[in-house]
């Protein structure tokens, strides 16, 4: 049992002298509470490395720390990030960096550019781009729940987008590694589910579809998520969806603005699975194909943007 343990250790440790990081400001593509994100190249190959500060790990952390790093690499889907391996730590004291594939724009950013934008521009995200990134990220999540995995950090800031506007569910694991390694509770309240704002230790992954619901808001409203400001960012996520200003769009709105609200319902046991919740949003798309075909194919991101590190 240890030496396939020590195998498997062996086969997610990337060695330091493979891999090359940039940490000067220019490689930088972000920071957050968990730790930062820096360009990287693994033997002739562009990657990210997530670099955790603040965290000290025990031995007995560092083995739950191991765990999670086993069930990260071994999950493959489209709408995830690719988690790579873990470079070898300085020291004991300190947990092994992340390194994934490289995605410059996340979720939190593009909302941020498309929101500046008047209506009507290019570069402005429409309703089938808004859903075309709701499914990708329902997806994602909804695999992760089929094989048992909770994300527990999900949020606009750890969607990252690809050139084709597909979205990737990325982080997956950092807060498990750093609840493993300190105290400190650093997941962002906006997106937490009461439930867990409550220190309830027995939450399900519906709490991962209140961030679901949370981020899928923000997306709406291109306003940064405010647990205060839930009402109205639910009429103004309505007063979105119906811009359009035919009936079509007003059987969209109540839809979608249905599915929301019920994402991020106070109560676990309202909320759907992510199941139901993709379920959902595939059937909104499919009454809506005609519409979305006329479009053209997913349009590339022509402003860089930069990943936060959550």
């Amino acid at each position: 049992l240890q030496q396939r343990l020590d195998q498997e250790t062996n086969s997610i440790f990337i060695s330091r002298l493979h891999i090359t990081i940039d940490t000067t400001p220019q490689g930088t593509l972000g920071s957050g509470a968990f730790g930062a994100v820096y360009r990287a190249n693994l033997n002739g190959t562009s990657v990210a490395v997530k670099v955790l500060h603040n965290v000290l790990v025990s031995e007995y952390n560092m083995q739950l720390v191991m765990k999670e790093f086993g069930i990260m690499k071994r999950v493959r889907h489209p709408n995830i990030v690719q988690f790579l391996g873990a470079v070898e730590p300085a020291d004991q004291e300190h947990p092994p960096s992340l390194v994934m594939e490289a995605l410059e724009c996340s979720l939190s950013d593009l909302v941020r550019v498309t929101s500046r934008r008047r209506e009507g521009e290019e570069n402005r995200l429409t309703i089938r781009e808004w859903l075309d990134v709701a499914i990708d990220i329902t997806r994602g999540l909804a695999h992760l729940h089929a094989i048992g995995i909770m994300h527990r950090d999900l949020k606009s800031e750890n969607v990252l987008i690809d050139e084709r506007m597909r979205a990737k569910v990325s982080d997956l694991g950092t807060a498990a590694v750093v609840a493993h390694s300190m105290s400190t509770n650093l997941v962002s309240p906006n997106f937490l589910a009461p439930e867990r704002h409550r220190g309830d230790t027995r939450y399900t992954s519906k709490a991962d579809v209140y961030s679901l619901g949370v981020t899928m808001l923000e997306m709406a409203t291109g306003e940064a998520a405010d647990v205060d400001r839930r009402r109205s960012h639910l009429v103004s996520a309505t007063r979105s969806f119906e811009g359009r200003g035919d009936d079509s769009s007003m059987s969209l709105s109540r839809s979608l603005t249905s599915l929301i609200r019920r994402c991020v319902s106070e109560e676990a046991d309202q909320r759907p699975s992510s199941q139901e919740a993709l379920a959902e949003l595939e059937r909104i798309k499919e009454a809506w194909r005609d519409r979305y075909e006329s479009c053209g194919g997913r349009r590339r991101i022509v402003a860089r943007t930069t990943t936060t590190a959550a």
